[in-house]
């Protein structure tokens, strides 16, 4: 209990001192808006890559891992449907609840802990965690909500298609697993500069 205690408290007391700054007007809404912007856009993706392109996955060994991940996720999706109907929810209660069930802390808070826990090495197994949410978090979840919200389904479907390719989280999932799987060296320099920013 004392050892949990050790690795959740500091990310505690981050947020908190966070929100005093914030209250005493030291940080704004931009300083907010732009370290979430590094962290979805350049820090998040440079951790998922470096993880998986060095630390390359097998996917035999980490098949379970992967396939309960995402029998949980579309099972959530498919029970939220269920309620939503079941309990004639109004539509934006429906769509609220629809991501926040599945749309946990994986990443945020989740890679953290784990690496605190397991140390560095854990780093591309969480990774993977993290991609197979975001996998199905931005495929069905937000193509369900997309869908379900306009009239046009096909523009809809093709909104989807084209936000998969352009999201920096996919894409270093993708280009990780490719560069792990084919064993492409990454020059030192550059997994040096890509590990700073992660």
């Amino acid at each position: 209990m004392n050892k949990i205690l050790l690795i959740i408290v500091p990310l505690f007391l981050i947020i908190f001192v966070t929100a005093i700054l914030r209250k005493y007007k030291n940080v704004g809404s931009s300083w907010e808006e732009t370290l979430n912007q590094f962290a979805l856009n350049i820090g998040f993706p440079s951790l998922i890559f470096t993880s998986l392109a060095v630390n390359p996955i097998s996917f035999q060994k980490e098949f379970n891992l992967i396939f309960f991940n995402s029998l949980f996720l579309i099972i959530s999706f498919i029970s939220i449907i269920l309620i939503g109907k079941l309990f004639k929810l109004n539509k934006q209660m429906f769509m609220t609840l629809f991501i926040c069930v599945v749309f946990g802390n994986v990443a945020y808070l989740g890679m953290p802990v784990l690496a605190n826990i397991s140390g560095p090495k854990i780093a591309s197994t969480a990774s993977l965690i993290v991609a197979v949410y975001l996998f199905w978090i931005f495929t069905i979840g937000i193509g369900y909500l997309d869908y379900s919200m306009n009239i046009n389904r096909k523009a809809a479907f093709l909104k989807t298609f084209k936000s998969f390719f352009k999201n920096p989280l996919l894409i270093s999932v993708i280009l990780g697993l490719l560069f792990g799987s084919l064993k492409i060296q990454i020059p030192d320099i550059v997994l040096k500069s890509l590990n700073m920013i992660a």
